[in-house]
C-alpha cells in the first residue's frame, strides 16, 4: 500500500519513473471501449491492457525499444502499428475502421465469449449468447452473474430485491413501476449488454443497497439504420410479446427507439394459506387467475453541434393493464371447532403508465479531450389505479359486508446535475452537485355498498429534497490501479397523512465513502472494495393503504420507515484467458435493515403485513462464482454459483427475533453451434432457499433447452424452447413465524412452458452514434416487490 500512493504521489507531480506510452481510440468522434491493446516485441506479448469508457489506453514502465501496437475490438478492423520508444509517448487519437459495412458480409464462426469483469462492474454481452435470440431479458437474467429470479419472477442481485435498474445508464420510468412485465415483455435480442455494478462509483446516487443493473440498447452504429424486431409466443403461461428496436445516423444526428408490449395469462392455479396460534387455526384455499397487458417505448436522440459539443434527449413511457380473479374457502377452527367459515370471490383490476423526459448537454476540452463538462436534466413521473371487489356467501359467524376498496399512487421527480472529469496525468479526478424533488403520493379508501366512490378521503404525501455533491478519482499504474471517492448527501422530509393528522419533518446528512484497489499481472486481476450505501423506502413501502383483498390476511405500508444503510467489505479475482473464470467474497452489514414484517392479533383473527426497519442483516460471507469456456469454436459452456451465510435479527411487535440459514443457487449452460447453422442451448440450475427476519421460501430446480435455425444468414432466425421440461408444475412455499405463531403461504403454478421465437435484423450503417460519457443516474429509491 506504501508502493502504491508512493506511485500515485508521483504520478501527480509529474515525476513517474519509466516510459508511457498512451492514446484514445476512437470511431468519428465516438470513443470505444473495452477494447484489447497489446505492446508486441517481435512475436511476443510485452504489454496487455483493455480501454477505458472514453477509449483511453496506457502502458506504464516501458523500456525503450521498438514494438508493434496491436488493437483489436469487436465489429472492427484489427490495427498493427510499428512504435519506436525512446521517451514518453503520447500517440493522440488512433481511429478504428468498421469491419464492414454490409450486414450480410458478416460471417460468425467462433461463439464469443459473453462475460468481460472491471474492477467495479461485470458485464454480460447478449449479443454474444444465442440464447438471446429466442429468450426475454428477464429470462436472460438468470444466466447473468449476481442476478436470479425468485420462485415468483422477481429479480434478485445478490439475493435482494434492494438495487436499482437503468436503461441505457439513466433512471426509466419504463422500469420504475413494474419492471417485471416491462423485461418480461422485452426481447433480449434487441439488448445490447447488461452491466451489474457491484461497486458503485461515488459519481453514482448512494441509494440502492445490492447495487446498479444497466441495460445497454444502445449499439455502434454506422450512417444509415440498422434495426431488429422480435416476435414470440409462449404457452400454456405467458402469451404473445412484440418488440424491437432501430439505430438511425445521418450526417450529426443519431436517433435510438425502442418498443415492444405483451399479452401474459396465467391461467387457474392453486393457492393456500395455513396459519396456527395457540388453540387457533386458520385453512385457506382456493384459486386464481391473472393477466396483463403491458406497452412500452422509448427514444433517444443525439446532435452533435461540432466535435466538442454534444446534445442528447430522452423520451420513455410505459402503460399496463392487470386483472386478476380469486376464489377460495376460509376456516377457522378453536380447539378443533369451527370458529368461523366462507367463501370469498375477489375481482382486481388494475392500471398505471409512466413516462420520463430529459437532455444532456456535454463539452469536451479543446486542450484535452479527458476534460468533459456535463450538464443534465431528467423527469420522471407515473402512477398506478387499482380497485376490487369483495363478496362473502356461505357465512358462518363472519359478519362484515361485502366492499370495495381503492388504491391510486403517484409519483413524480425532478433531477438536475453538473458534472466535471479533470485528468491530471495518470489521475483522473470528477466531481458533481446534484438537486432530487420527489413527490409520493396516495389516495385510497374503502366502500361497504356496490356503489361507486363519491370521494377518497384517505391522503398521504410525501416529499422528499435530496441535495448532493461528489469527489472520486481513478489512479490507473503499472500494476496497480486505485479508485475512490465521497458522497456526501442532504435528505430533507416531509410526510403529511391526512386521516391520522400526521406530520413528520426530517432532515439528515449522510457521508458515504467508495474505495477499490485493483492490482493487474497478465491475465490476471485482483481488486479489493469498500463501500457504503443507504437505501431509502419508495411509495410501495410507505404507502399507509391496508389491502384487505383477503379479510383474514392484510397488507400495507409503514409511513414511518428510515434509510437503511449497508457497509461491504470485498475481494474478486478474475482471470481473463480462453477460461473466463472469476470468485468474489463480501462481507456486509446492514443496518435498520427494512424488512417485511408478519404480526398477530390474536383478538381479531388477521395477520398483518408491512415493513419496518427492524434490526440488523449480516452475510458473511457471500460468496459468487463465474465460469465461462469455449471448449471449441462451436461449444461453449457456463457456469454460474452464489453462497451466502445469513443471520438477521430485529424487533416485531410480539417481541424480538433471529432468524439465520444458508442461501445458495448454481446453474450450468451450454451452447453448440453446427455448421449448417443450427444451434441448441440448455440450462439447467437450482434456486436455493431465502430468508428474511420472519420468513423463508423454499428452492427449486428449473431448466430449459432451446433449438435454433438461422434461417437467412446474419437476419432471420427461428426457435423453439422448452422451459422446465421435466416438471409440471412448481410449488412456492413461504413459512412465516412470530413469537405466538407460524403460518404456511403456498402457491402451485404452472411450470412446464413452450416459446417459440422468430427474429429479424435488417438496415445498413456507416457512422456511429455518439453517446453522452455522463449523464443523470438516481438510483436511491427500493423498487417495489
Amino acid at each position: 500500500m506504501k508502493k502504491l500512493l508512493l506511485l500515485m504521489m508521483l504520478a501527480i507531480n509529474g515525476q513517474a519513473q519509466g516510459i508511457f506510452v498512451r492514446g484514445q481510440l476512437m470511431e468519428s468522434t465516438s470513443p470505444i471501449p473495452y477494447a484489447t491493446v497489446a505492446l508486441l516485441k517481435g512475436d511476443s506479448l510485452y504489454k496487455a491492457t483493455f480501454s477505458t469508457e472514453s477509449g483511453e489506453f496506457e502502458f506504464l514502465g516501458v523500456t525503450k525499444g521498438n514494438y508493434r501496437l496491436k488493437v483489436s475490438a469487436v465489429g472492427y478492423k484489427t490495427s498493427e502499428s510499428a512504435l519506436t520508444v525512446d521517451n514518453n509517448l503520447e500517440l493522440g487519437i488512433i481511429r478504428l475502421q468498421t469491419e464492414s459495412a454490409q450486414l450480410n458480409e458478416v460471417n460468425i464462426v467462433a461463439l464469443k465469449p459473453p462475460i468481460t469483469q472491471e474492477p467495479d462492474r461485470l458485464t454480460y454481452d447478449l449479443q454474444a449468447d444465442p440464447d438471446s435470440k429466442s429468450m426475454s431479458v428477464l429470462e436472460m437474467m438468470r444466466k447473468v452473474p449476481y442476478l436470479s429470479l425468485d420462485g415468483e419472477d422477481n429479480l434478485l442481485m445478490k439475493d435482494g430485491k434492494d438495487f436499482r435498474i437503468f436503461i441505457n445508464g439513466k433512471p426509466s420510468a419504463m422500469v420504475e413501476r413494474n419492471y417485471k412485465e416491462v423485461l418480461r415483455s422485452m426481447p433480449a435480442s434487441s439488448i445490447q449488454k447488461i452491466e451489474v455494478i457491484t461497486t458503485p462509483p461515488a459519481k453514482y446516487d448512494a441509494e440502492g443497497i445490492s447495487g446498479i443493473i444497466n441495460i445497454i440498447t444502445t449499439r455502434r452504429v454506422d450512417s444509415g439504420y440498422l434495426g431488429n424486431v422480435s416476435v414470440s409466443t409462449q404457452f400454456p403461461v405467458g402469451g404473445p410479446y412484440l418488440g424491437g428496436n432501430i439505430n438511425y445516423k445521418r450526417g450529426r444526428l443519431g436517433i435510438t427507439a425502442l418498443g415492444g408490449g405483451s399479452l401474459y395469462f396465467n391461467p387457474n392455479y392453486q393457492q393456500s394459506f395455513y396459519r396456527k396460534s395457540q388453540e387457533s387455526i386458520l385453512q385457506q384455499n382456493g384459486k386464481r387467475e391473472a393477466d396483463n397487458k403491458n406497452v412500452y417505448m422509448g427514444t433517444e436522440w443525439s446532435y452533435e453541434i461540432d466535435s466538442l459539443n454534444l446534445l442528447t434527449a430522452q423520451w420513455n413511457w410505459n402503460t399496463s393493464r392487470s386483472s386478476a380473479e380469486t376464489f377460495q374457502e376460509s376456516e377457522r377452527l378453536h380447539s378443533g371447532i369451527r370458529e368461523e367459515y366462507y367463501q370469498l370471490s375477489n375481482l382486481n383490476q388494475g392500471k398505471g403508465q409512466g413516462m420520463d423526459a430529459g437532455f444532456n448537454y456535454q463539452h469536451i476540452s479543446r486542450k484535452d479531450k479527458n476534460r468533459l463538462l456535463t450538464l443534465s436534466y431528467l423527469y420522471n413521473a407515473y402512477d398506478s389505479e387499482n380497485g376490487n371487489g369483495v363478496e362473502v356467501k356461505e357465512r358462518y359467524n363472519y359478519h362484515e359486508k361485502d366492499y370495495r376498496q381503492v388504491n391510486n399512487q403517484y409519483a413524480k421527480e425532478h433531477t438536475a446535475q453538473v458534472d466535471v472529469v479533470y485528468p491530471i496525468r495518470s489521475l483522473m479526478l470528477e466531481g458533481g452537485i446534484k438537486g432530487i424533488y420527489r413527490e409520493n403520493k396516495s389516495r385510497f379508501g374503502y366502500q361497504s355498498t356496490k356503489g361507486l366512490y363519491d370521494s377518497l378521503d384517505n391522503n398521504y404525501f410525501n416529499r422528499q429534497q435530496i441535495y448532493g455533491m461528489y469527489t472520486s478519482f481513478r489512479y490507473n499504474g503499472k500494476k496497480w490501479g486505485l479508485s475512490g471517492g465521497f458522497r456526501l448527501e442532504n435528505t430533507i422530509l416531509y410526510v403529511d397523512f391526512e386521516s391520522s393528522d400526521m406530520q413528520v419533518n426530517r432532515n439528515y446528512f449522510n457521508l458515504l465513502p467508495t474505495l477499490t484497489v485493483n492490482r493487474k499481472w497478465g491475465k490476471n486481476g485482483l481488486a479489493f472494495n469498500y463501500l457504503q450505501r443507504i437505501q431509502r423506502p419508495g411509495i410501495y413501502q410507505l404507502n399507509p393503504f391496508v389491502d384487505r383483498s383477503n379479510p383474514s390476511v392484510e397488507r400495507t405500508g409503514n409511513p414511518d420507515l428510515d434509510p437503511s444503510v449497508m457497509q461491504e467489505i470485498g475481494v474478486k479475482y478474475t482471470y481473463t484467458g480462453k477460461t473466463f473464470f472469476h470468485i468474489g467474497a463480501s462481507f456486509i452489514d446492514i443496518r435498520d435493515m427494512l424488512f417485511p414484517v408478519i404480526s398477530y392479533n390474536n383478538e381479531t383473527g388477521i395477520t398483518r403485513h408491512s415493513y419496518d426497519n427492524v434490526g440488523q442483516a449480516r452475510l458473511l460471507p457471500a460468496l459468487t462464482l463465474n465460469m465461462s469456456r469455449n471448449w471449441t469454436k462451436r461449444w461453449q459452456m457456463g457456469l454460474n454459483a452464489r453462497f451466502a451465510s445469513a443471520s438477521v435479527k430485529g424487533n416485531a411487535t410480539s417481541g424480538e427475533i433471529r432468524n439465520k440459514g444458508y442461501m445458495f443457487g448454481s446453474n450450468v449452460n451450454s451452447t453448440y453451434r453446427t455448421s449448417q447453422n443450427w444451434r441448441w442451448s440448455a440450462t439447467l440450475g437450482y434456486n436455493g432457499p431465502s430468508i428474511n427476519v420472519q420468513e423463508t421460501r423454499n428452492g427449486f430446480i428449473y431448466s430449459h433447452v432451446t433449438l435454433a435455425k438461422e434461417v437467412v444468414k446474419n437476419k432471420l432466425n427461428l426457435s423453439a424452447t422448452l422451459n422446465n421440461p421435466f416438471t409440471r408444475y412448481r410449488s412456492n412455499r413461504v413459512e412465516g413465524f412470530g413469537t405466538d405463531f407460524v403460518q404456511i403461504t403456498e402457491q402451485r403454478n404452472y411450470y412446464r412452458n413452450a416459446t417459440i421465437s422468430l427474429s429479424y435484423k435488417f438496415g445498413q450503417l456507416k457512422e456511429s452514434i455518439k453517446k453522452n460519457q455522463r449523464s443523470i443516474r438516481n438510483d436511491d429509491v427500493k423498487n417495489g416487490d
